[in-house]
């Protein structure tokens, strides 16, 4: 989760379109 409200926020997150879930492609 990159986008979206993205917890929890680590550095290393690839911006989804759902923005929840950091390490997941969704």
């Amino acid at each position: 989760g990159g986008r979206g409200p993205c917890w929890p926020p680590l550095p290393s997150a690839p911006a989804n379109a759902k923005g929840v879930g950091h390490e997941l492609a969704d």
